[in-house]
């Protein structure tokens, strides 16, 4: 969209918003930290379709799953222990007292 010429000719290309818009947009670091993101999230939507879906049940399978998509994780990120130190603690933290019983 604002890369074509009718970016140019639209009325938003011209205020403020618009150009501030099209600076993040056209931003390779910004494209940088989308890709990022895709590393980091691709991983957990996966194992958040196995919890939501209503084909099989999916408990059996949660932490198995969970530790997998950490170690997707760390590979995504080439095992920069900086990169991925603080994502994973959010994860940890969240399972904690959840899925760290003897049950599982």
């Amino acid at each position: 969209m604002f890369a074509s010429s009718d970016w140019d000719k639209c009325k938003h290309s011209q205020s403020t918003k618009g150009r501030a818009t099209y600076s993040t947009i056209m931003n390779v670091g910004f494209w940088n930290g989308v890709g990022l993101c895709l590393k980091v999230f691709a991983p957990l939507v996966r194992v958040l379709r196995l919890v939501d879906g209503d084909k099989k049940p999916s408990m059996g399978f949660l932490y198995g799953e969970l530790l997998h998509a950490k170690e997707e994780i760390k590979g995504a990120l080439k095992n920069q222990e900086t990169l991925y130190r603080e994502v994973l603690e959010i994860i940890e933290t969240k399972a904690r007292d959840r899925l760290d019983r003897p049950l599982h």
